[in-house]
C-alpha cells in the first residue's frame, strides 16, 4: 500500500522521508526515539541494536529533522495558547533561527557518548551551521525617486519653461 499524496507532499516539503516525518510526529506525542523508529521502520526490527541506534542518531541529528521538530513544537505551543483553539496552517509557521538550530544540535550532541562517531558527526554539523552565521549579507544601495504629482509642479519643468521663455524673449 502507498502513502497518501498529502503525507508525501508534507514530508517532501520538510525534506524528510515519510517514515522520518512519522517518527518525528510520534516523538512529539511522547514516544521515545527508539520506539518511534521501530514503529515507523518495521523492516529494521531484526537489525542489530547497534545498527538501529546509529540509524536513530543519524535521523534525529539531521538539520531537516531538527527543524521539523522545532516547527512542530512552536505550532503546538501556539495552538495550546490560542483562545480559539484553532490549529495554524503550515503557512503560519516561522523557521527556527540559526541560533535555535545550533542550540538544539549542541543539546543533542551533549547527550551522546563523549568519544562516539555520532557525536563527532553532530559537532561537525554544528560547526557547519556556525559557518552559516559568518556569511555576510551585502546590502544593496537603495535609491528613492520622488516624482511630483503633476508635471507643471516639477522643478525641472519649471526651470526648462523659464529657460524657454527667456530664450524666446531675447532673440540673438
Amino acid at each position: 500500500m502507498l502513502y497518501s499524496k498529502r503525507i508525501e507532499r508534507q514530508a517532501k516539503k520538510e525534506k524528510l522521508t515519510v517514515d522520518e516525518k512519522a517518527m518525528a510526529d510520534l516523538m512529539q506525542l511522547g514516544y521515545s526515539d527508539a520506539d518511534a523508529y521501530l514503529i515507523t521502520h518495521q523492516e529494521k526490527k531484526l537489525y542489530p541494536d547497534e545498527h538501529v541506534r546509529k540509524q536513530i542518531q543519524v535521523i534525529v541529528t539531521s538539520i531537516e529533522y531538527i527543524r521539523y521538530i522545532e516547527k512542530q513544537s512552536r505550532i503546538e505551543k501556539r495552538s495550546s495558547v490560542s483562545v480559539a483553539g484553532d490549529i495554524e496552517s503550515d503557512d503560519d509557521f516561522v523557521l527556527p533561527s540559526k541560533e535555535e538550530l545550533a542550540k538544539e544540535m549542541y543539546r543533542v550532541a551533549r547527550k551522546l557518548p563523549a568519544n562516539s562517531k555520532e557525536r563527532a558527526d553532530v559537532m561537525m554539523k554544528f560547526a557547519d551551521l556556525q559557518q552559516m552565521k559568518k556569511e555576510s549579507v551585502e546590502e544593496e544601495d537603495v535609491i528613492h525617486y520622488y516624482l511630483p504629482l503633476t508635471c507643471n509642479k516639477c522643478e525641472l519643468y519649471e526651470k526648462a519653461k523659464g529657460i524657454r521663455q527667456k530664450s524666446n524673449k531675447h532673440p540673438h
